[in-house]
């Protein structure tokens, strides 16, 4: 066998073999964008412990170090490359897995923003448009995308990860952050509108939020906040349990990590 051959063979009986792991019987799937790091990172990890098959989105798989490394020692975790804001990119992992159920999509991927750009007197308006690109408009394609292999799971769950800075009916907000704030706040009427679809009345459309959590996020936007927030993992738990337990008496509210409701 030459060099070629030998390459092909082992190319061939990888997908073989990695295609019988995928999507076993008594086997859940779930699919996580903005998976490399942070939050999402750890939610892709506390899944993989529980025992589901983790679809793992990042734009950049090929820097996606530390989730390629454990992904190499997890055979139920499959990187995948996907610009939440590329229709190409939706289109291709959308061909890839036809058919295949996916039991809950958590949309997590989301930025904050340059902080000076959206401040008033600064306001930037290409930068309006990308936040929402990413925190809004992206999850609705994801779902739409995606809803046939939701719908033909057991589970039928589509979560996008909110936050408290979203919500409306708080006596004050702080200022600073508008873009991303508005954001949240139209995500959640985004996925509400998604929900109340007569096509999609046996889907479960959720939020969730992971409260004021250490990431890279914070520490580059609201540094000051950093001694108030929580660990990755622990949202990444939260959210896991929150999930996982939503059933049909769910209402649709935004809900904290904890499970208690945000009132938005």
């Amino acid at each position: 066998m030459n060099h070629i051959s030998k390459i092909t063979f082992v190319a061939l009986i990888t997908m073989a073999f990695s295609s019988t792991l995928f999507g076993q019987e008594g086997r859940e799937t779930v699919l996580i964008t903005g998976s490399n790091r942070g939050i999402g990172f750890e939610l892709v990890r506390v899944f993989q412990e529980e025992g589901w098959d983790v679809i793992a989105t990042t734009r950049n798989p090929d820097t996606s170090y530390e989730l390629n490394a454990f992904a190499e020692s997890h055979n139920n975790v499959f990187v995948e490359r996907l610009d939440v804001t590329s229709a190409p990119d939706l289109a291709q992992l959308s061909e890839k897995y036809m058919g295949v159920p996916i039991d809950i999509i958590i949309n997590n991927a989301g930025i904050y923003g340059d902080r000076a750009l959206q401040e008033w007197g600064s306001l930037d308006s290409a930068l309006f448009h990308q936040v929402m690109a990413v925190n809004v408009l992206a999850p609705m394609l994801i779902a739409e995308t995606f809803i046939e292999n939701v719908r033909v799971s057991n589970h039928k769950k589509i979560i996008s990860i909110t936050s408290g800075a979203g919500s409306v009916s708080i006596e004050s907000v702080s200022n600073g952050g508008i873009f991303y704030s508005v954001s949240k706040t139209a995500l959640n009427m985004a996925i509400r509108k998604l929900a109340s679809e007569p096509d999609n009345d046996e889907i479960l459309f959720g939020l969730v939020a992971p409260g004021l959590t250490e990431t890279d996020m914070l520490r580059v936007a609201r540094p000051e906040l950093l001694s108030r927030a929580h660990l990755p993992e622990e949202s990444a738990r939260g959210i896991y349990d929150v999930v996982t337990n939503l059933d049909s008496n769910y209402d649709g509210s935004p809900l904290n990590y904890d499970g208690s409701k945000i009132n938005w």
